[in-house]
């Protein structure tokens, strides 16, 4: 599985820091959300999708292809 968060928030102008103050994520929570691994709590993709204005389903990438 692998999200889109960082390219939706880059697609919204906002740096790593402005993303974690306005989801309450920590900066290094997004990071790792970023990261080649994540393994997030569905609380977390709830608190980053709210502060992006986006599903939660829209953070994940499910495309196989």
């Amino acid at each position: 599985m692998r999200l889109r968060v960082r390219e939706i928030r880059v697609k919204k102008g906002l740096s790593i820091r402005d993303l974690a103050n306005l989801s309450a994520v920590s900066k290094s929570g997004i990071e790792k959300v970023e990261g080649p691994s994540p393994n997030p709590r569905i609380g977390t993709l709830y608190k980053i999708a709210l502060a992006l204005g986006v599903r939660i389903a829209d953070l994940i990438d499910d495309d196989d292809g």
